[in-house]
């Protein structure tokens, strides 16, 4: 059997797949110092917060895959796009409200 091009591809694919990773982790530490002053964190605090965005981003990566390995890529996928997307717009609607409401409205 003659070789095909498909591990370029493979490559191709992996090399965009981290590049991307790697630009939300140094988003991450770009906007850190507006997330430091906006919630009036420490720079040890802050660390905390990239400490657990890491071990979250690290522990989930193996059930996830496990999981597309069992019931394949692109329903897995589809169900993770579905709950950001849901959670975005429920946290906008809820940001909205707190937003629009008079200043002195209880609640």
């Amino acid at each position: 059997m003659p070789p095909t091009h498909t591990r370029y591809r493979v490559v191709a694919l992996t090399s965009a797949l981290g590049m991307i990773t790697y630009l939300d982790r140094a988003c991450l530490g770009t906007l850190a110092p507006g997330i430091i002053r906006d919630l009036g964190l420490t720079t040890v605090q802050m660390g905390y917060v990239f400490t657990v965005f890491q071990l979250a981003y690290a522990l989930f990566e193996i059930p996830t895959a496990r999981w597309a390995d069992r019931k394949g890529t692109r329903s897995v996928l589809t169900r993770i796009d579905r709950r950001i997307i849901s959670t975005a717009r429920s946290h906008c609607s809820v940001s909205s409200y707190k937003v629009a409401r008079p200043p002195n409205a209880a609640g």
